[in-house]
């Protein structure tokens, strides 16, 4: 099922060299952040464990990638969060 996007901040857009997600949970399920490229080829993934509430978590070290649209996916045990950001040198 798609989550409503207001449980899920992905900022700044565009980005230079750090993504910051702000994200509501409601239970302690592991959580999965996936970055790809336009191409579809997964850049990036990161495993948290959120706390019932809101969370902050910041994807670091994203300078060398070049200008362009990727994709952020963040899913939840059944629940995915899917956006569309743009990357700026």
């Amino acid at each position: 099922s798609e989550l409503a996007s207001k449980n899920y901040q992905v900022y700044p857009i565009p980005f230079k060299d750090r993504l910051n997600l702000t994200v509501f949970s409601d239970t302690q399920h592991k959580m999965d952040v996936f970055l790809f490229n336009p191409g579809g080829a997964m850049i990036q993934q990161l495993a948290h464990h959120p706390k019932p509430g809101f969370n902050n978590f910041t994807i670091n070290q994203l300078q060398g990638l070049p200008s362009g649209f990727y994709y952020i996916v963040i899913r939840q045990g059944e629940l995915i969060y899917r956006n569309k950001i743009f990357k700026i040198n």
